[in-house]
């Protein structure tokens, strides 16, 4: 039998996906969950795939110069789906602003379409996919090198992820200026959203999850982030056939536990 790399997602994925988006995969970096993430791409509810949004920090600049084989598999996964029909559409976000040069070094497919924002509309409703960075405000103030040192020390401290609990995570949940961060993409970005006209607004770059309505005037935007797909609790956002979206969770394992 072959080994699964999903643990469980909560809540179910719907029996058929239209539209599809992983948090942040950072391809390039050891603690990527690749292998959880083809398994997504292989079962019976993606047969029907439309689209894939991939949210930004696809790749991961630091770690691009050789991508494993891995991470190679799933380019060609997804390439083997546009060959079938399915859009793939590229975010850029501040870990990989070089997307256009990775996707046509790495992606067996050229010219697939990159842009900074983009909006998908489906059971009457509006949606802004956008990566989030810019409504950092802490990438704009606190010096770069402390930026690198904490990403550093979150990938650190990856490497002691055990099969219930990571140290990396619960650190990032419950640390103040990640906490204010992910506040700050949601109530920005829906304010964005609004004024493009937008329903729903769906982001990646802080990694934690998260999905609720924020008032904006006399309107509810529906904020949806998809967090990463480098951690342990991985994110995934959906969109099926009768337009109804939502955010699943995804416990993963990556192939570095067995090592």
């Amino acid at each position: 039998m072959k080994k699964s790399y999903i643990e469980s997602i909560k809540p179910k994925l719907p029996e058929r996906i239209r539209a599809l988006s992983p948090g942040d995969m950072h391809l390039g970096k050891k603690a990527a969950r690749v292998s959880a993430f083809i398994e997504i791409l292989d079962r019976p509810e993606c047969n029907n795939l439309e689209m894939l949004i991939e949210m930004g920090d696809f790749f991961d600049k630091k770690n691009t110069k050789n991508l494993p084989d891995k991470h190679l598999e799933l380019l060609e996964k997804i390439a083997e789906k546009q060959r079938k029909g399915m859009q793939f559409i590229a975010l850029r976000g501040n870990h990989d602003p070089n997307i256009e040069e990775l996707l046509e070094r790495f992606h067996p497919i050229k010219n697939v379409p990159v842009y900074s924002e983009y909006m998908f509309e489906a059971g009457g409703k509006i949606y802004l996919f956008i990566h989030g960075d810019i409504f950092d405000k802490l990438l704009k103030y606190v010096p770069k090198f402390i930026g690198e040192a904490a990403t550093w020390l979150h990938d650190y401290l990856q490497r002691f992820d055990k099969k219930k609990f990571s140290l990396a995570a619960f650190l990032k949940r419950h640390t103040k200026i990640a906490f204010k961060v992910a506040e700050l993409v949601a109530q920005d970005g829906a304010i964005y959203a609004f004024a493009k006209g937008a329903d729903g607004f769906v982001s990646g770059h802080t990694h934690i999850i998260d999905q609720k309505k924020i008032r904006i005037g006399d309107k509810k935007i529906r904020f949806y982030n998809a967090g990463s797909f480098q951690e342990r609790e991985s994110g995934l956002f959906t969109i099926d056939f009768d337009g109804r979206a939502r955010v699943h969770r995804v416990i993963t394992r990556m192939e570095m536990e067995e090592e």
